[in-house]
């Protein structure tokens, strides 16, 4: 993401991170109310980043190796997001990697997902590939 951001960024009003997102598991009453708001939070979905242009959203996924799994995350935020803001712009959906899985260009070009390779450098990471 940071690779992108300093290319990107600068097109973007804000930024946010590890967004919540859909339903919460409902642990029950049985639990202190501090206890039911962590499960509610932990239990979340999170987007990797939300940026926003004025009124205009787009949601970001965020893998070192994209696969198929990573449009999944993306379409299910989008349900989640437009039923959160329900009458507000559906987002724009972004899957951003280094390192793509092969046909996985296509797969977001079928279902509207801008797909970015962005070059990044893993060789700090202990065991990367």
């Amino acid at each position: 993401m940071a690779a992108w951001l300093a290319m990107n960024g600068h097109a973007y009003d804000t930024f946010d991170y590890n967004v919540p997102i859909g339903p919460a598991a409902q642990i029950g009453d049985a639990h202190p109310p501090e206890v039911q708001q962590m499960s509610a939070f932990t239990s979340r979905r999170k987007i990797d980043a939300v940026g926003r242009q004025g009124a205009a959203v787009t949601l970001f996924e965020v893998k070192e190796r994209a696969q198929f799994g990573a449009v999944g995350q993306l379409l299910g935020y989008s349900h989640h997001w437009e039923q959160e803001h329900a009458g507000e712009v559906p987002p724009t959906l972004v899957l951003l990697t280094a390192r793509p899985s092969p046909g996985i260009a296509e797969v977001c070009a079928r279902y509207g997902i801008k797909f970015v390779v962005v070059p990044a450098d893993f060789s700090s990471i202990t065991g990367a590939v």
